[in-house]
């Protein structure tokens, strides 16, 4: 399951991964639209991804997937 927590001006995601496995971030501010934050070759668990805090998109969602 992906976690979130927010300290220091950061939003740090993470999720249990398995290492070699190709992972992609995506946000949406409707969940009904996605972009493409990164994608990665995972090399440990959990797999992390920090965020820097917007005020200017206060309502963002985040999802995480694998082909």
């Amino acid at each position: 399951s992906l976690s979130a927590t927010a300290s220091n001006g950061q939003l740090q995601l993470s999720f249990p991964a398995n290492p070699g496995r190709i992972y992609s971030w995506h946000v949406s501010s409707n969940l009904s639209s996605w972009t493409g934050l990164t994608s990665f070759v995972s090399g440990s668990s959990p797999a992390r991804l920090s965020i820097p805090l917007s005020s200017a998109a206060p309502n963002q969602y985040y999802r995480v997937s694998s082909p």
